[in-house]
C-alpha cells in the first residue's frame, strides 16, 4: 500500500511543479513585454500594410509553362 500512496504524492508534486513552471513562464513573458513596452504596441507602418486591402492577389497569374 505504501508504494501506491507515494506514487500518488509524487504525481501530485509533478503536476504541481509543471503548473508552476507554466504559470511562471507565462508571467515572465507578460512581464518582459510590459518591461520592454511591447504589450499593446502597434507599429504605424505595419498597421498600414495590414489594413490595406485595395489590391487583388487573385489577379496575379502564373507564367505559362514553356
Amino acid at each position: 500500500m505504501t508504494a501506491i500512496k507515494t506514487a500518488g504524492a509524487a504525481m501530485k508534486w509533478a503536476i504541481g511543479l509543471f503548473l508552476l513552471a507554466v504559470l511562471g513562464t507565462g508571467g515572465a513573458v507578460v512581464g518582459f513585454s510590459v518591461w520592454t513596452g511591447h504589450l499593446g504596441h502597434h507599429d504605424a507602418a505595419l498597421r498600414a500594410i495590414h489594413y490595406d486591402t485595395n489590391y487583388d492577389l487573385s489577379a496575379q497569374r502564373r507564367l505559362p509553362v514553356e
